[in-house]
């Protein structure tokens, strides 16, 4: 006897199946699971590799024709990174401005096969990526630009060597844009989220290999060497986050008994995200006026508030979170109070002693050391709600009816 499985149209949309795909079963405690044959994302790859030609040859077009009204040529050679008319002042334009061109048309011709909480959640989604990537993008060039300055000092292209640089420039930015569009999901966003945080502050370290002797805040400062890779660092987490937050809540109500708690925890994060936001845009030393209009010492106690802030929601985050997300399980607590003692203790350890004059010669820790594990603590526990976030909201599992019929 032969059977077969029929499944309802919408989950064979959602899988992007087609016909005579074939799907593998497995038995799971005589739970029955479906899996696709087909490689992951492999209609995602082919897409992006299809579509990031034509971008990529277009911008590369209007890049060769700026070269030749700007009047560069075999005897005027065009700089790499010196100069208001380099390469790298090109790219920080057009690498964005076609990598989001790119991204958005791929983003929103994927929109027929979400369920209606993704489309629900994909507007506010698309724009706080849109911002992030944009700037993302413009901190990669930057870096890139500047790595490639010092390893190949005051070089300069002719304009088929720079047109054949920025054309595989502009297609490695295509394919990522438009494969990334396709693919997003909370994990994804997660591990975008990972590698601007590491990749920016490694980055900045590096670039001011002596910012030790000051304090972690210093990298974000006038006196640091490219602040603007820390302070953009910052804030490009805290939109990844604020949207990763918002976007895996839409799910965690759905399938939680108690709303209120989720509001309450959700509000929390997002002011950890806001605070995050304000330690990157408010730089804790600036030479001259903020805007013009802001003295330097106002935008320093606003720096310092928000870090405060940061370190204070995450500590009562850690503290309450048993009662906002009681369906955890215990390693998740154990691990959340390890982490949260270890920071408080921490936090002791270093206000105290300036706090208190007499007690200022016990100091055992400096500002570098203070802020530096602080941060590393506080993002590790963030990294590991949110997964566990992920996996309480079910996101990517969904319950559906099939029948078999004999054939």
């Amino acid at each position: 006897m032969k059977l077969e499985i029929d499944l309802p149209e919408n989950f064979v949309e959602q899988i992007h199946a087609e016909k005579n795909d074939e799907f593998k079963t497995e038995i799971i405690n005589d739970d029955v699971v479906i899996r696709s044959g087909r490689v992951v994302d492999d209609k995602a790859q082919t897409k992006a590799i299809t579509w990031m030609l034509l971008p990529t040859i277009l911008v590369t077009i209007v890049f060769a024709i700026l070269l030749n009204v700007a009047g560069f040529d075999a005897q005027n050679p065009i700089p790499l990174n010196i100069g208001s008319l380099s390469i790298e002042n090109y790219l920080k334009i057009l690498v964005p401005g076609i990598g989001m061109l790119s991204f958005t048309v791929a983003f929103f011709s994927n929109n027929k096969t979400l369920d209606v909480l993704q489309k629900k959640g994909n507007l506010r989604k698309f724009v706080a990526l849109f911002i992030s990537l944009s700037i993302a993008l413009e901190l990669v060039i930057g870096v890139a630009m500047q790595f490639l300055g010092v390893v190949f000092f005051e070089v300069s292209f002719r304009n088929i060597q720079a047109i054949i640089l920025s054309f595989l420039i502009f297609l490695v930015t295509n394919y990522m844009m438009i494969y990334y569009a396709l693919t997003v999901n909370p994990r994804m966003m997660m591990r975008l989220l990972a590698v601007v945080i590491i990749g920016g502050v490694m980055t900045s370290m590096v670039s001011n290999s002596e910012f030790w002797h000051h304090n972690f805040s210093e990298l974000g400062t006038y006196r640091a060497k490219d602040a603007w890779i820390f302070n953009g660092t910052l804030i490009i987490s805290a939109l990844l986050m604020f949207t990763l937050i918002n976007y895996i809540f839409l799910y965690v109500r759905i399938n939680s008994t108690n709303k209120i708690r989720m509001i309450i925890l959700q509000i929390l994060l997002n002011l950890v995200a806001i605070a995050l936001a304000g330690v990157g845009i408010f730089p804790s030393r600036i030479k001259h006026q903020y805007l013009g209009i802001v003295d330097p010492k106002v935008i320093s106690n606003l720096h310092l508030a928000s870090a405060g802030i940061l370190v204070l929601l995450v500590v009562l985050a850690i503290m309450f979170i048993p009662l906002l997300l009681p369906k955890a399980d215990k390693n998740f607590y154990i691990s959340s109070y390890i982490l949260g003692g270890i920071l408080f203790v921490m936090s002791l350890i270093f206000e105290v002693p300036n706090m208190v004059t007499s007690l200022k010669p016990f100091s055992v820790m400096n500002t570098t050391t203070y802020e530096l594990f602080a941060f590393i603590l506080a993002f590790a526990w963030i990294f590991m709600l949110l997964q566990r976030l992920i996996n309480v909201s079910k996101y990517g599992r969904a319950n559906i009816s099939a029948k078999v019929i004999e054939i």
